[in-house]
């Protein structure tokens, strides 16, 4: 008894530490969060059937098939339905422009300039920027 009286009085004192409002992890995390807000509402199981696009972030079968190719990763489409595997699918194709480059990253996520027209993907960036 002796001794844990003795190590209580020399143990250090342990506090606790709250941080409010803490800075991302990262610069795009809230590029991140923003374009899951607006492709799934933050849906992980969300399916948009006419597109075929799955998970949080919406992603399709071509975008999978192209993020594989590129890295050579192997995933599946069903995969996106990992939120975490749909982030580091995002986040490589995010990762090509510098943060401050917000607009393009979700017009090019949304399906870039060459898969969609400029209004549309404008009127998606909008949405994205709404939430930012």
């Amino acid at each position: 008894m002796i001794f844990a009286l003795t190590l209580k009085t020399f143990a250090p004192e342990l506090r606790t530490i709250v941080i409010a409002n803490a800075p991302k992890d990262q610069p795009y995390q809230a590029i991140w969060d923003a374009v899951c807000a607006v492709e799934s509402a933050g849906n992980s199981l969300a399916y948009n059937s006419k597109e075929n696009a799955i998970g949080i972030a919406q992603i399709r079968a071509i975008r999978i098939k192209d993020y594989n190719q590129r890295t050579g990763n192997d995933y599946s489409h069903q995969e996106m339905y990992d939120q975490e595997k749909a982030k580091i699918v995002f986040m490589y194709y995010a990762l090509q422009y510098s943060p401050n480059q917000r607009e393009r990253i979700c017009r090019e996520w949304n399906g870039g300039y060459k898969g969609m027209s400029k209004a549309q993907t404008k009127a998606y960036w909008n949405k994205v920027k709404s939430l930012l």
